[in-house]
């Protein structure tokens, strides 16, 4: 856990608070510490799991395939 300073506090809550959606999230952030964890190493190339990504189940402008490119274009750039 990394306890927040007054000003990694006011720039989370700036973040937060410049989406409509989020904002009722700063009701609870108060004094909250930020947790982390080890990211798993995933292999971003290999393909998704059989079925529809979450996001292409709801017609919104992301897609699994957009998802996809983006990632290769992003690890090419990285030579990852």
């Amino acid at each position: 856990m990394l306890p927040l300073t007054s000003e990694d506090r006011a720039r989370r809550n700036a973040a937060l608070g410049a989406y409509k959606t989020q904002r009722g999230v700063l009701a609870f952030a108060g004094d909250w510490q930020e947790r982390l964890r080890p990211a798993p190493a995933y292999d971003f190339r290999q393909p998704a799991p059989q079925g529809s990504a979450w996001y292409d189940r709801h017609g919104w402008d992301m897609t699994l395939a957009k998802w996809r490119q983006y990632v290769d274009a992003l690890l090419d750039r990285e030579g990852a």
